[in-house]
């Protein structure tokens, strides 16, 4: 298991440094110092590496998030908030690497599997607590499970353009977006952007 996390430390910070296209499977054994048997022991292929760097991102997702939606003390407001305030500090955290795995058209399989993997974790949730908000009056719409859809599909697009768009631009798509999502969901303006303290 050390070997396995040794090669998986190796190849995520020469994905991110490199560019997955750019990184041979020679360049992971030089940085991590493994033998090819050694590697192959634990990874079929390159793109079975990058796979399963993609699944440990969404665990460190997923781990915090899931724990936010099982707290009965908080609003369906709040969660909804703690959830794109973590997603936020989350892909910042992680920037790099999903820039890495959006920016290029050759491994659209691995970002297809980035996204499916994530909806089939966060999206039940999330359409849940649509739903519990429509129910309490926090959020005011009439089709909670679509209009959520609608939401993370827009918040998925963000990402395409962020390696090619300056500071500027992405601050625009984000202020943007969540713009939009107040309106969705019928939350007061300023709703999201007071809580990110987004100025």
């Amino acid at each position: 298991m050390e070997l396995k996390n040794k090669i998986i430390n190796s190849a995520s910070k020469l994905f991110m440094d490199k560019g997955y296209e750019k990184t041979s499977v020679q360049d992971i054994m030089n940085d991590c110092k493994v033998s090819k048997g050694g590697l192959y022991h634990h990874f079929a292929s390159k793109e079975d590496i990058m796979l399963t760097i993609v699944d440990k991102v969404i665990d460190d997702i997923s781990i915090s998030i899931v724990r936010v939606f099982k707290d009965k003390k908080l609003t369906p407001t709040e969660k909804l908030l703690i959830w794109i305030k973590q997603k936020t500090d989350i892909t910042a955290t992680n920037k790099k690497l999903i820039i890495r795995i959006f920016e290029s058209n050759k491994h659209v399989l691995i970002r297809e599997e980035y996204l499916n993997k994530l909806r089939k974790k966060i999206y039940p949730l999330l359409i849940k607590n649509a739903r519990d908000g429509v129910k309490t009056g926090e959020f005011k719409m009439k089709y909670p499970e679509e209009m959520m859809k609608l939401i993370l599909v827009m918040r998925e697009g963000i990402r395409m353009p962020l390696h090619s768009s300056s500071q500027k631009d992405v601050q625009k798509l984000i202020l943007a977006t969540a713009h939009t999502t107040e309106i969705i969901m019928g939350l007061k303006e300023n709703t999201i952007m007071d809580f990110l303290k987004i100025p």
